[in-house]
């Protein structure tokens, strides 16, 4: 039989217990909920580069060059970028010039990769980089060039 002071000690006990582990079943119900909701990365990446194209593009990145928008290849975890070549660019001549620097363009590209903040979580993530380029006379596709990470790390 408990006396009167063990049953209070076991009610005080029991009840500090219940919302200690109500408090923690709480807590990690938030903590659930949160994680929950987070959308993983490929689908934030996706988000993310879509809000930004649509609030950003088009852009004009000099009188030949204009960056449409980006996007998110999930099988190849590629972000490309999609530009309009205009002028002097828009002709197969330019971009057999580019082709033929082509070693010198990707190390370009892949120390920008590297410097800056602004995709730090992209390069940290190990992400392809790709840069397609159009025609703005016929829509056609010019030229296209991935720096992957091996690249750029």
């Amino acid at each position: 039989m408990l006396t009167p002071i063990c049953f209070l000690g076991h009610y005080l006990f029991n009840f500090f217990l219940s919302h200690t582990t109500m408090k923690l079943l709480s807590i990690l119900l938030i903590i659930m909920f949160f994680v929950a909701c987070q959308k993983p990365f490929e689908e934030r990446i996706v988000d993310e580069l879509k809000q930004w194209t649509d609030t950003n593009c088009p852009k004009n990145i000099d009188a030949i060059t204009r960056l449409d928008s980006m996007t998110y290849h999930k099988p190849t975890k590629t972000v490309q970028y999609w530009y309009t070549a205009a002028g002097e660019a828009d002709n197969a001549f330019y971009w057999q010039q580019v082709e033929a620097n082509k070693l010198v363009v990707k190390q370009n590209l892949a120390q920008q990769l590297r410097v800056n903040t602004e995709i730090k979580e992209l390069v940290a993530k190990h992400l392809n980089f790709e840069y397609i380029y159009r025609s703005a006379e016929t829509g056609r596709r010019l030229y296209a060039l991935t720096v992957t990470s091996s690249d750029y790390e």
